[in-house]
This record gives C-alpha cells, structure tokens and sequence, in this order.
C-alpha cells in the first residue's frame, strides 16, 4: 500500500474508524499540520495531485484577494474527518476542511474547501470527505441575493413561524424616512399616528459626522433630503426599502433630533418598540461607518478537472465565511465571549480566525445588540453574504450557519432565539415558564444577554443600561419583577454573582457611574456569569429533572434584604440617578495588598486580601490605580461578604464580594470579587476566611 501524502494525507482520514487491534472507535481521525512553509505545498504539489488542487485553489483566492505569496509566513493545514461510519445514525462529525495562512501584516487569511450541495457526486471515490455548503451569489446587492432575501422574509411571514408574528399595520414611529415610493422624492415625515409598514436600519456611525436631524435643519429634512447628501449606507437602504415595496425606514440619527435632550430620551425610551414592530431591520453588519454602504461581491474559486482513471471532480475554495466564533456561544469562567447570535467573535483575541471587529464591526457596538434582539426579523449584509434571523430561526445563503463546523447534528447557539424563546413561548403557550426552575430558565437567558452584551463597545459608558433598557422592558411582563439597574429583584441572589472576565485588561470606573457598584453596568470591563447558557439547542426544551436541577442549583449564604434605584428620568428601564442594596450575610475584615509581576515591558499588579493567618487572590472590578474617587490603594481596609456556593463542573466556588467602606456607617461600595475553590466540592463555606466570621448587614451603593 502506497505511503500517503505527507502535506494532504491524499484528502483521508488517518486510520480505520476502528483500532484492529483494540477493537474501540478511533478518538479522532483528522490531519492537521501546523507551521508548513508554503513551498512545502508548492514542492508537494510538483508529485501530489491532490496538493496540486490545493495549491491551484489557494492560488486563486490570493489574486481574488490581492494577496502576494511572499506574503505568507507560514500556514495550517485542518482536516476534519468522520469517526464513524455515515450510515451510524450518530453520524455528526464535522469535516471540515481548512488552510489557515499567516501573513507578515500578522493578519491570518483562512481558505475554506468545499463542493458544491447542489452538485450530484463532485468528489472522486478515493476522497473520504468534504463539507457540502451552497455557493453564494455573486454579490449582496445582486438580483439572486434579493431574491434570496425576499424567500427568507416571505417564509417568515408564514403561519409556520408563529414566534414571528408581527402587527400587519403598526403605528408609525414619531419620524420615519419617507422613501420616495410613489414620488422618487426621499424627506422625513411626522405621521402623527398614521399606520403602515416600515423597516429600520441598524448601523455604524463611524468616526466621521455622519447625516443627522438637529433643530436647525429639521423643517429642511421635513421638505426634502437629497439622496445625494446622505451617507452611502443610508443611501443603499433606502433604495432597498423602496425595491421592497415598503413606504418608510426609520434611521435613528435622521429620526431623533440630535441636539435635542428631550427628543433623545423621550424617542430612545421608545426603541424596543420601534424596532420590535418594524417588518424588517436592515443591518449594515460589514460597514464600520456610514460610508460603507451595504454591498459587496463573494469571490470564490473553483478547481476541477477528471482523475486519470476518467472520474470528474469540483471543489470551491473561498476565504472562510465565519458564522461564529470556535468556543461554543457563551462563557465560562471568563473564557471568552461571544457577542449576539452567532455571527463572529466579539473580540480579536482569538488566535486563529475572523476577528468581529474587522469583519463584522455593526456586530461589536452595544446600541446594536437590542436592536438584533428586538426585532423580528433582521436581515445582514455581510463582507461574505446575506445572513438572516428571525425569532424562529437562523439563515445564510452558504447553509452553514445553523451548525457549529460542517457537523448537522451540532446546532449553533443563538442567543436571539434563546432570547425569543423566553418571551415567545411565554406569551403563546401561558404555561411553559411557571414553575419555579423554568423561571429559573429565563433568569439564566438574561445573564447570558447580560454577558454578551456588556462585551461590546460603548461610545458613552452612560449609555451602557439605556442600550440595554429595550430588552428589559420587554423582559419585564415574563420576569414580573421590579428592575435593578440591570438586575431583577425576584433573581437578585444570581444576578448578583457576576465577575469581571480579564484582569488584564481593566479600565477605570466611569465618572460620572453609570449605575450602583453592585451592577455589572458600573464597570468598563466584559464580565461574566457560572450559569451561562453555553450550548442552546432550540429543539429541546428544558429537560433535566427536578433533582438534577436543584443540585446545580447555587447555595445562597446571604440575605437579600432590600433594592431600591431612583431612576434619571421618566424610564424605570434606562439611566440611574441612584441606587443601593441591602444585605445581611457573614463578612470577614481584610487589608488590601498587591504584588507587582514583570513580563518582559509589562507589569501587571495582582491583588490579594490578606486576613489572620491568610491571603487570599481576589479579582478586582476595575482598574485601581487610575487616580480619583475611585482609586484603591494597596493598606485599604475592605470587607470580604460570603455571598454563594457556586457548582461548576467539577468544582465547587465560595463566591465573595469585596467591599470599601463609604463615609456612611455601614455603607460600602463594591470593588472587586474573591474565590475560594475545592474540587472535587464540598467548598468549605464556614471555614478558612470565614471560620470565625461574624453577620452583618451592610448597604452597598
């Protein structure tokens, strides 16, 4: 038997499915090889067809891309393979196959193989596998992606997608963008109380002025607003409005009144609503700026040909069309996160990939987060394709966006669905959310909204609860709680177990706060929640037994015995003028220390609380050094509160607050968090720091 290729392994798994000698199933059959130079693959490719394909294939996506190959430093070979066999009716394996190219600008360049779904047999008999995915059209402004588009939309409006029932005929928002349907003539109009079908446009503003409505050109834009003036984004959606038959669009910066504080507060109270009531929201997801417009092309490249045994064969290589972040849709323990749905990663930390930031930045902005969430439908013009999501399901025109890799028995997490499913089958079916662990279910969803959206970026740190205020409103019937500056007090004991993810990478508290020091809206760092939704499969509903949920569930060591905010203004959902907590729970007194640790240039400071006999690391909640009001230095008393015992996996966590003293007497404010870990559990929540620990109520601010 002919030894196989060394770069391309002759496009097969390694090994058999099973181990003739042990008799057990392969743990993993794929060929990976890591930092090949690319004249390993050219010079394999002079003696191996198969790398000749490759090569011929990489070739082309370089000169679709303008990429030089003395650009490349080196390069990833990923093949995934099956292992098991495709009749096994647990055949989920994902097969997917990828080049990942490291360039000298430190960028990566992923190429993504593929054959064609819609092509009967393209593969020779001797390749074992390859994802079958759709080619996409030529281009998102194209006839084929309208056409696309418009099936999406109309399957959405069918009694099929019951989630996804919105008004026929809704009241028109204060302003909205007349299109020009019957006219051609594009102003912005006051319906006062008129009904119709509208879109919305979900964008970037970008660093430059973009075109906005302000007291002084308002009776203008009333009149008239040439096309020609407004930014290209704004000009390609309202032609799309207008080629989809619909009269109106509403645009945030054309429909408020900038300069206005009132028109501001009064309209952006009102988003939920505007965007939950439009037909459809447009989003900008590739344009970082209103410049970008919505539009662009999908090369990609094919290599085909016939074997020499007479067998014809097509493979398609494109850059990789990303969908989704590599780690499964949420957090743990701070690992990372993804933002919304799952179109990208939120961050650019990854070290093979797409970061959101550069593909898909309308993706990394806050504001956008509940405009997603909110609508019913929402339709993305991406670098790669059209990608669409309603509150049923999830479409891209590729067909890969619903899987994690090529795998169709792995569903994607989607945090929209997750986030429609909690208000939607509440509302349709009365009776699906009642128990106490269903209630439990919904607390959990909004966490997981809670840690995905504090990851995105904010121009105004004020900003960070009013950009979220729409989802809570309409969280609110299901929860049937008052809100807590983005707490709900019938869940107060979790919602209040949040943790900052990176400690490397900590800001400064804002000034003016946004929010009291126990919400996670008072900090301008990601943090993150244990009980993250990670992997929500939208065909299972929620099926552990009552057993198995109440020993997951945290044991709460604290009294919650009050929580009150004043908030800034007519809307309990957006800015806090103030807040405080109450909590009765076992504390134990501390000094701050640190100790500073040098890493090359960089030194990182690391916190400790140090107690009788003891000293403990704890996590701090912002960057204290930053001088102010709210800097921390190393001498500072502070009050450790035992809050929870927290089960994840295989360890068990004593969730601490650690508090600084206000000029109040017993009033403190929230600085930072500390854990104590035993695995395998029990933790020991009387001993250690608390084994001679006293109670006491404090209020937090």
């Amino acid at each position: 038997m002919d030894t196989p290729c060394s770069i391309c392994h002759d496009f097969c798994g390694i090994g058999d499915f099973w181990d003739p000698a042990t008799e057990i199933r392969q743990a993993t059959r794929n060929h990976i090889r890591l930092g090949l130079a690319w004249s390993d693959l050219t010079t394999s490719a002079e003696s191996c067809a198969n790398c000749e394909i490759l090569v011929e294939g990489c070739k082309g996506c370089f000169r679709q891309h303008a990429i030089s190959q003395d650009q490349i430093l080196h390069c990833h070979l990923s093949f995934y393979y099956q292992i098991q066999d495709q009749d096994d009716d647990n055949y989920l394996e994902d097969v997917d196959k990828e080049l990942f190219f490291r360039l000298k600008d430190g960028s990566w360049f992923t190429v993504q193989i593929f054959y064609n779904a819609e092509e009967e047999d393209p593969l020779l008999d001797n390749w074992e596998s390859f994802p079958g995915l759709f080619r996409t059209s030529p281009g998102t402004g194209s006839d084929e992606a309208f056409e696309t588009a418009k099936e999406w939309i109309e399957t959405c409006e069918s009694k099929t997608h019951r989630h996804c029932r919105s008004p026929k005929c809704p009241i028109l928002p204060k302003r909205v963008v007349d299109v020009g349907l019957q006219d051609g003539l594009v102003r912005l109009v006051e319906p006062e109380g008129a009904t119709g079908k509208y879109f919305c446009l979900s964008h970037c503003w970008g660093p430059s002025q973009i075109t906005t409505t302000t007291t002084a050109n308002i009776k203008k834009h009333l009149r008239d607003i040439p096309l020609d003036s407004l930014p290209k984004t704004f000009q390609d959606a309202i032609l799309l409005t207008r080629r989809f038959g619909i009269g109106y669009i509403w645009i945030d910066s054309l429909c408020i009144v900038q300069d206005d504080k009132n028109d501001w507060k009064i309209e952006s109270s009102k988003m939920a609503t505007i965007y939950q009531n439009a037909h459809l929201t447009i989003a900008a997801t590739l344009s970082s700026s209103g410049a970008g417009g919505l539009y662009t092309t999908t090369p990609e490249f094919e290599v085909s040909g016939t074997s020499p045994a007479g067998q014809a064969y097509s493979l398609y290589f494109r850059q990789k069309i990303d969908h989704h972040s590599d780690n499964a849709g949420g957090v743990t323990g701070g690992q990372n996160n993804q933002a919304a749905l799952n179109l990208g990663n939120v961050d650019d930390r990854q070290p093979i990939g797409h970061p959101t930031i550069t593909y898909h930045p309308l993706l990394t902005r806050a504001w956008v987060f509940q405009e997603r969430m909110l609508s019913t439908r929402v339709l993305h013009f991406g670098p790669y394709e059209l990608f669409f999501e309603c509150r049923t399901e999830s479409e891209c025109e590729c067909g890969g966006i619903q899987t994690w890799g090529s795998s169709y028995g792995i569903p994607a997490s989607s945090t929209k669905l997750a986030y429609s499913d909690a208000l939607s089958n509440h509302r349709l079916r009365q009776r699906i959310y009642t128990t106490e662990r269903e209630m439990a279910w919904i607390s959990r969803i909004w966490r997981t909204l809670v840690s995905s959206y504090n990851s995105l970026n904010i121009t105004m740190p004020l900003d960070r609860l009013p950009a979220i205020g729409g989802l809570a409103r309409s969280m609110a019937s299901t929860k049937a709680s008052p809100y807590r500056a983005g707490l709900w007090e019938s869940s107060m004991n979790d919602d209040l177990l949040w943790a900052v993810e990176n400690s490397a990478g900590l800001k400064p508290r804002p000034c003016p706060r946004s929010a009291p020091t126990w919400s996670w809206a008072s900090v301008n760092t990601p943090s993150w929640y244990f009980d993250e939704i990670i992997v929500w499969d939208p065909y299972i509903e929620i099926i552990e037994s009552e057993s198995t949920y109440k020993g997951k569930q945290p044991n709460h060591l604290v009294e919650v015995v009050s929580s009150e905010v004043v908030p800034d203004g007519p809307d309990e959902f957006g800015l806090i003028s103030q807040g405080s907590l109450k909590l009765s729970g076992a504390v134990a007194q501390g000094t701050l220390e640190r100790d500073v640790q040098v890493s090359g240039m960089e030194r990182n400071f690391v916190y400790y609380v140090s107690l009788p006999g003891l000293r403990m690391p704890m996590k701090p909640d912002y960057l204290f050094d930053h001088e102010g009001p709210d800097q921390v230095v190393p001498g500072t008393k502070v009050l450790c509160m035992r809050m929870s015992a927290v089960i994840e996996g295989s360890r068990e966590v004593l969730f601490s607050l650690v508090l600084r003293s206000l000029a109040e007497p017993d009033t403190f404010e929230r600085v930072g968090t500390l854990f104590i870990e035993a695995r395998p559990p029990p933790v020991d929540v009387d001993g250690g720091i608390y084994d001679s620990a006293g109670v006491r109520t404090v209020v937090i601010r």
